[in-house]
């Protein structure tokens, strides 16, 4: 099976979806000559990152590709990298490699997951259809706007727009100090 990942688009299709849009992006769209259909994907979470010898590992998106929704796929596939590089530099001979790997996936892995998942419910909220949680949802953003605390999905999973410790834990994280355990731990 082919995949087509950015297609050729309908562009008086896409203005006429943007119709009712802001007329600064309006006036945007009328000097657009032609648009492309990108997919979005995300990877599901993988039981493993590491392969069976423990000496090959995936990172970055081909282990957890995240949709855009909190802008930060390639950040994280630098912290990945920095907290790699950091793990592997403990090696002091290849049979180090599998416990150093391993470790790294064990501190990795349920951050990206964690980002991956808060990603999927943004794509979720950002999304709802016009009825009554889609004017919550616009409700809960403007009271946060206001200085509310911006609950979403009260009783489901208490989503909150525009979440301080979701934010707390993307912008103040140090991957390298996240792996940096003392060398005698491997």
């Amino acid at each position: 099976m082919t995949r087509k990942w950015n297609e050729p688009g309908n562009l008086e299709e896409m203005k006429a979806k943007c119709s009712k849009c802001e007329p600064g992006l309006q006036k945007i769209l009328s000097d657009i000559s032609e648009c492309k259909k990108w997919k979005l994907a995300s990877v599901p979470p993988l039981p493993t990152w590491l392969g069976d010898s423990g000496r090959v590992m995936i990172i970055g998106d081909a282990a957890y590709g995240m949709l855009p929704y909190m802008a930060h796929g390639a950040a994280i596939a630098v912290e990945d990298g920095a907290a790699l590089a950091e793990a592997v530099s403990r090696a002091e001979s290849a049979p180090d490699l599998p416990k150093l790997l391993r470790t790294f996936e064990s501190v990795r892995k349920p951050r990206c997951e964690d980002i991956l998942a808060n990603c999927c419910t943004n794509a979720e909220v950002f999304h709802l259809p016009d009825g009554p949680a889609q004017e919550k949802r616009d409700l809960a953003m403007k009271e946060t706007i206001e200085g509310g605390d911006g609950y979403l999905n009260e009783g489901r999973d208490g989503h909150k727009y525009n979440n301080d410790n979701v934010k707390t834990g993307l912008f103040d994280y140090d991957a390298v100090k996240a792996v940096s355990l003392p060398k005698d731990f491997f």
